[in-house]
């Protein structure tokens, strides 16, 4: 088996604007991004290769990453 995507969500109950997610499909090179609750998401490319799942890495892929740098 393969990964073929990786989407990540997040919210904080406290700060409404703190709201994002990020869905990248890993066979087409793909991706949307969206940050904040009033922003329309952005198309990303993704270089994120597929993986077979036993060697999926720990972090998650730096299309996602780097949104919290």
């Amino acid at each position: 088996m393969r990964i073929a995507g990786y989407t990540y969500r997040w919210y904080d109950t406290l700060d409404l604007d703190d709201i994002g997610s990020c869905d990248l499909n890993l066979l087409t090179g793909k991706g949307e991004v969206e940050t904040g609750q009033d922003t329309a998401p952005r198309v990303v490319s993704v270089s994120t290769p597929t993986y077979l799942v036993q060697n999926w890495p720990e972090d998650m892929p730096s299309e996602c990453a780097d949104l919290f740098d």
